[in-house]
């Protein structure tokens, strides 16, 4: 074999290496996940979504095969946690864990870059948690046909976790139902409206069941209606409001999984179908049910359905936010 032959064995030789490299590291790079993900909750830990988010990532981490984080970072009515998302590396190991709340900030922060249907992509519909009207135990308000008498003769005080809050938009709806004149005392979060509600300091309080169920256990608060269109089998003494002729069908917090949009086809669809088993996991539909949250079915709990209903949440909801917002100038 001459000298040239050779330099150009050689040459293909070095070529074929270089390329099995480049194969190497791409196909490293395709295979997702490779990595700890993280679930960011835009609360502080210990509240309803904190709990839905640990218990989802304990199944995800089986479905995935990767450990699975849960880091909370709080503020600015969960914008900020959101935000960190929005703008995270679109590979999938940054996701989002948020609810209904999400729905309200086109309408609550205009000049915010931050719009969910822009910057984010549902992943799955992952839990979601009926809403009860609560009044202090011992209240003279028995009934929503008080209630609204007392709303709209101008004499009724909500008490709510803050703007853009679930007991706040569920307060709203039920209060435009009543087509009253309530007032909304806003508390920095639902500790502090729930200890005023059952010292008597506000009449009334709209807020999930799972804020809400041990102090109805310990009658430290009565219920007057469920925000839904059929009675709670948690509380199935307590009528829903369709039941006492207000046209409120039904208000339920959704939580939901989003991943920064960009993100590649095949990591969401990867993510999609990872969130859907974890949904269908008894382990994790019995610890929710146990804290009065509901699972939804399979058909149910697809990105597409998520993506559906914050829209429809987002239309819903802006009139109302407007409306307030108008009345505080």
């Amino acid at each position: 074999m001459n000298a040239v032959a050779i330099r150009l064995r050689r040459a293909a030789v070095v070529v074929a290496a270089i390329a099995g490299m480049f194969h190497g590291a791409a196909a490293r790079a395709e295979a997702y996940p490779a990595r700890p993900v993280t679930i960011v909750v835009p609360y502080a830990a210990g509240g309803p979504m904190d709990l839905v988010a640990r218990q989802l990532a304990v199944v995800l981490k089986d479905r995935l095969g990767t450990t699975v984080v849960v880091e909370n970072q709080g503020g600015a009515g969960g914008t900020i946690g959101s935000q960190r998302v929005a703008r995270a590396a679109a590979d999938g190991y940054t996701l989002l864990l948020h609810h209904v709340g999400l729905a309200t900030v086109p309408a609550l922060y205009p000049s915010l870059k931050l719009d969910p249907r822009r910057d984010l992509v549902p992943l799955a519909l992952v839990s979601e948690v009926p809403m009860m009207i609560v009044v202090p135990s011992g209240s003279s308000i028995a009934g929503i046909e008080h209630l609204a008498s007392r709303s709209r003769g101008g004499q009724l005080n909500w008490g709510t976790a803050g703007p853009g809050s679930a007991s706040s938009l569920c307060m709203r709806l039920v209060g435009a139902a009543m087509r009253g004149r309530d007032t909304e005392i806003a508390y920095k979060g639902t500790g502090p409206a729930l200890i005023d509600l059952m010292a008597g300091r506000v009449d009334a309080m709209c807020d999930l069941v799972t804020n809400l169920k041990p102090m109805l256990d310990s009658g430290k608060v009565a219920a007057i209606a469920t925000v839904s269109e059929r009675r709670n089998p948690l509380f199935p003494a307590v009528p829903a409001l369709v039941e006492q002729g207000l046209p409120v069908a039904s208000f339920a917090v959704w939580y939901g999984l989003f991943a920064p949009s960009g993100t590649s086809t095949a990591v969401v669809q990867a993510l999609r179908r990872a969130s859907e088993a974890a949904v269908g996991d008894a382990a994790y539909r019995t610890a929710l049910a146990g804290a009065g949250a509901t699972v939804p079915n399979a058909g149910d709990a697809t990105g597409n359905r998520l993506g559906e209903r914050l829209l429809q949440d987002i239309a819903r909801l802006r009139p109302l936010l407007t409306a307030a917002a108008e009345g505080r100038q």
